[in-house]
């Protein structure tokens, strides 16, 4: 499997703080992906440990989707492409630099030792990273305007989410 993620944080825009992600399979073919908005009480999370937090915005859309895409990566090899390069480097060293980046590669520890999945993690450049516009709440470019949407519903604190990835493993 290859996971395409990405954040975005414009604190003067229309949407603060989102995230999106896409998957895609062993014969290149995207089979799903997300897209949304932070919730104010999540987004307040996010910023408690960082006036500008980008890149904790980039660590949590590969956190959410192994949560989403846990059945079908369970003991698979999967490449995640970022377009973060602290946060790609957080996942390799499996050590963040923030309190809540810490929090979130604790969580992804949790997936990678339950779900027994081979991860690879490699950078794309923003501008050809196909989770950009996911992330922004634009769903119309060709490569996801006619596959499945996952609607994902995310707790009002991280706190309330609980560690239950590949609980029957």
């Amino acid at each position: 499997w290859t996971i395409y993620t990405d954040g975005a944080y414009e604190p003067d825009g229309d949407v603060e703080a989102s995230i999106g992600a896409v998957l895609v399979d062993d014969q290149g073919m995207v089979i799903e992906c997300f897209g949304m908005e932070l919730i104010d009480s999540l987004r307040q999370e996010f910023l408690e440990d960082s006036k500008h937090p980008i890149y904790e915005l980039e660590l949590f859309p590969v956190l959410l989707a192994l949560r989403v895409w846990q059945e079908k990566l369970l003991g698979s090899q999967v490449v995640f492409f970022l377009d973060n390069d602290a946060a790609r480097s957080a996942f390799i060293r499996a050590n963040a630099s923030t309190t809540l980046g810490s929090t979130l590669i604790a969580e992804y520890i949790h997936f990678e030792y339950k779900c027994r999945f081979s991860p690879w993690f490699a950078r794309v450049a923003s501008h050809s990273n196909p989770s950009d516009q996911p992330s922004r709440l634009d769903f119309t470019a060709p490569w996801i305007q006619h596959v499945q949407r996952v609607d994902v519903v995310l707790p009002a604190h991280l706190s309330e989410w609980g560690n239950n990835g590949c609980a029957d493993t």
